[in-house]
């Protein structure tokens, strides 16, 4: 008994795979770009006049402790500096062009013994943080100096007495500008850094 197989018929239309419909398809009508979200207004204003407040939680979280401990004890700093140095204008119309008898070009010279000593010292201090001593124990101990000498000048006898007070407060005040620049610049990145050196800039203006 002979067995004969019948062939299989096999309908071949036009079909086409799915893989083909997608090809067809355009990739623009596929893919559709989302649409940029707009910032609400808040963050907007606070993002133009301080930093903004998207991105990632630490770095702000970093940045806000600096402003904190770092920026503030910076500002106030640079704010007595120049306290101290412009303070010699309040003192002598307050009574001590009449106690210790300034009535010539003293008071010219006591601002001349400052900048002397400011220029002076500029370098050095700027040396002596970068090399030897660490700026968070060598500022602090210039800003307690500094700090004495001023209030030794209250008891100053005569002239030649506060030209000395004078030029060794600048001395030691020239270590504040430099330092503090640094310190910003070492903290900050460039997103930060501007608005927090104009602000820095303007506590010498307050003082």
């Amino acid at each position: 008994m002979s067995t004969s197989k019948e062939p299989t018929l096999i309908a071949v239309g036009n079909t086409t795979s799915s893989t083909d419909e997608d090809a067809a398809v355009p990739l623009s009508a596929t893919v559709t770009e989302p649409k940029p979200q707009k910032r609400p207004l808040w963050r907007r204003i606070v993002g133009f006049f301080w930093d903004s407040v998207d991105g990632d939680p630490r770095d702000r979280r970093y940045v806000q402790k600096l402003d904190t401990f770092l920026f503030s004890y910076i500002c106030l700093g640079y704010f007595i500096k120049y306290l101290d140095q412009t303070n010699i204008s309040n003192a002598f119309i307050s009574g001590m062009k009449e106690d210790l008898g300034l009535y010539g070009n003293e008071r010219n010279w006591l601002n001349s013994y400052f900048n002397i000593g400011y220029l002076i010292g500029t370098v050095p201090t700027q040396m002596i943080q970068l090399k030897y001593i660490r700026p968070s124990i060598w500022i602090p101990l210039c800003e307690v100096l500094w700090s004495i000498l001023v209030m030794a000048m209250a008891a100053a006898k005569n002239v030649e007495t506060l030209y000395a007070l004078r030029f060794f407060v600048g001395l030691l005040e020239a270590c504040a500008f430099p330092g503090y620049a640094a310190l910003l610049r070492g903290w900050y990145g460039p997103r930060e850094l501007t608005k927090r050196m104009a602000i820095f800039e303007q506590t010498s203006g307050i003082a």
